[in-house]
């Protein structure tokens, strides 16, 4: 993929606990082959230590912002570690099944308008093909186009 690969998802099952031993490991080999921009998506509440994300900084991994967070990191710890902010919204509040609303894509826009670091948005919210009227609606906003008059918001 050459110059078009931006950032790597590293996406772990909620049953993997943070190992320091084995996370070291496993981004020290990573680094070697991969000097890019990195994110993590962890779902076990043990990644949310300091241990955790102090590890992560010094491979410069960056922890994905999900919706639903599965893995509960305050904002100010994860803001600290992320080196890019990489928003991955599964839906809510049914995972995978819901349209975020106009509200929900207004404050996103803001958010990312006002990051001070590359910003990624991957929406997963597929189960009704919302993902799509959601990125659609996003890229609307972020280049201040107008809304169109018909909108699926009143699904949910």
């Amino acid at each position: 993929m050459g110059p078009k690969w931006k950032v790597l998802l590293v996406q772990l099952p909620p049953s993997l606990e943070f190992d320091t031993a084995v996370v070291d490991r496993f981004f020290s080999n990573l680094r070697k082959f991969y000097s890019g921009e990195i994110v993590i998506e962890p779902r076990h509440i043990t990644w949310a230590q300091n241990e955790a994300l102090t590890l992560l900084s010094s491979y410069q991994i960056s922890k994905v912002m999900a919706d639903p967070e599965p893995c509960f990191i305050g904002r100010s710890a994860r803001e600290k570690v992320s080196r890019i902010f990489y928003y991955r919204l599964h839906g809510t509040p049914k995972i995978y099944k819901s349209l975020y609303s106009r509200l929900a894509i207004e404050r996103l826009s803001d958010r990312i308008r006002m990051a001070e670091r590359p910003t990624w948005c991957i929406f997963d919210n597929t189960a009704y093909g919302h993902a799509t009227n959601n990125a659609l609606d996003l890229s609307r906003r972020l280049s201040n186009q107008p809304w169109p008059s018909l909108s699926l918001d009143s699904a949910f």
